[in-house]
């Protein structure tokens, strides 16, 4: 894996997306996946505030691809069009493997879609459709 320089409001694993407007975090995710190298990505939990139960977006990006997962307050979903068939590897910017799960990788362009839109409302994104992750 190459480390790649992230920008200091992109260092933290988890990230509070009230701090960042719609088209700033969005920018800063497509910054770091053009410097990204190699078969792995890179991956955020994002959440809407600080409380660590509360059910947020997990977005990745690495190259054409990126993955999205939501955990929710009692089960993870994925994308019902998610294009992967097995795990595959991303990374926190603090170095943390976490391995996306079957069905959660789509085009960059929607996973960024996706993270615009749960940055505006702090919910679920409804541009995506969604199923339990064990499905």
């Amino acid at each position: 894996m190459t480390t790649v320089e992230l920008p200091a409001s992109m260092k933290a694993d988890v990230l509070d997306v009230r701090l960042f407007a719609p088209g700033q975090l969005v920018d800063l995710i497509k910054s770091v996946n053009t410097e990204h190298e190699g078969p792995a990505g890179t991956v955020w939990f994002l959440r809407h505030g600080s409380n660590p139960d509360t059910p947020g977006l997990t977005a990745g990006v690495r190259g054409d691809v990126g993955a999205l997962d939501w955990f929710g307050e009692t089960a993870t979903e994925v994308p019902v069009d998610g294009r992967n068939s097995d795990d595959v590897d991303y990374f926190t910017p603090s170095g943390h493997h976490n391995a996306m799960p079957p069905g959660s990788e789509l085009p960059v362009e929607r996973v960024l879609e996706a993270v615009a839109e749960f940055v505006r409302t702090g919910v679920r994104p409804a541009s995506i459709d969604w199923r339990p992750e064990d499905d």
